[in-house]
């Protein structure tokens, strides 16, 4: 996940002063959707094979 947040923050533009407001909220939610995406993919595989199991045991 550190990986992954610092590889997102590293590719923001430079030019980050002349940003207005929305454009930063774009990015950011860019950003968190990227960082967080891995991480709900793995949960729901797990939690689909948990419940596999448990109905074919």
């Amino acid at each position: 996940f550190n990986q992954m947040f610092f590889w997102q923050v590293q590719s923001i533009s430079g030019n980050s002063g002349t940003v207005n407001r929305e454009e930063w909220l774009v990015v950011i939610s860019r950003m968190m959707r990227a960082s967080v995406q891995p991480i709900c993919t793995t949960w729901l595989t797990k939690e689909s094979s948990v419940r596999k199991k448990m109905h074919n045991p």
